[in-house]
C-alpha cells in the first residue's frame, strides 16, 4: 500500500473478546487478532488485556499508526474518553480509557459506544454508505443500537438515544446488571 494512505487501530471490547486491528483509510483491515476479555476480572485486568492486544498487533509494524478508536459498550463520553458502568462489566464504575490508553501508547484516543462505532462503521464503509438515515442494531453479548439521522451519529438529550437493549419489557422481569428489572 502506498505510504500516503492513513492507518487506525480499531478495538471492539466485548463482553467475551476483545477484538484489535489495524485498518487503513479505506476500511481495509490489515491486521487483525481476538483475546479473551475477562471482564468478571474488573477494569484493571480487561484494561491489561486491552493493552495486551494493541500491543501484539502494533509488535513489527511498520505503518504510521494515527490513533486508536475503541468501541466500549455502556454509557461512553467521547470527549472525556470515558466509559461508564458497561453491561457485563462488573466493577467498573467510571474508568477514563481514553486517558489510560494515551498514558500507555502515546496516540490520539477516541472512545466511542460500540454500537455507536459500529453504526458510524456502517455509514462510512458498510450497508449505510448510500443511506441518510438507519438504525444499526448490535447483537453480541448485549444488545445495542446506534442511530445515524440526516448522516450525523444521533446520540439524543443524554447521549443513549440507541441504546435498545435496555429498555424493560416487563417491570416484574428478572434483574438485570444494571439493577433494573425486566
Amino acid at each position: 500500500m502506498p505510504k500516503s494512505v492513513k492507518y487506525a487501530i480499531g478495538v471492539d471490547l466485548g463482553g467475551t473478546s476483545v477484538k484489535v486491528g489495524i485498518v487503513s483509510q479505506e476500511g481495509k483491515i490489515i491486521k487483525k487478532l481476538s483475546l479473551e476479555t475477562f471482564a468478571n476480572m474488573g477494569p484493571d485486568e480487561v484494561i491489561a488485556q486491552i493493552k495486551k492486544g494493541v500491543g501484539q498487533i502494533l509488535s513489527g509494524n511498520k505503518l504510521k499508526i494515527r490513533g486508536i478508536g475503541i468501541g466500549s459498550p455502556g454509557i461512553v463520553s467521547p470527549k472525556k474518553g470515558t466509559v461508564e458502568n458497561p453491561p457485563n462489566f462488573p466493577g467498573w464504575n467510571k474508568v477514563n480509557l481514553g486517558k489510560i490508553l494515551h498514558k500507555e501508547f502515546k496516540l490520539n484516543i477516541h472512545v466511542e459506544n460500540d454500537a455507536n462505532a459500529a453504526a458510524i462503521g456502517e455509514m462510512i464503509f458498510g450497508a449505510g454508505k448510500k443511506l441518510d438515515s438507519f438504525i444499526m442494531v448490535t447483537l453480541g453479548t448485549g444488545v445495542g443500537g446506534g442511530i445515524i439521522f440526516k448522516g450525523k451519529l444521533f446520540r439524543g438529550e443524554f447521549g443513549a438515544a440507541g441504546e435498545i437493549g435496555h429498555i424493560s419489557v416487563d417491570l416484574n422481569g428478572q434483574k438485570c446488571n444494571w439493577g433494573s428489572y425486566g
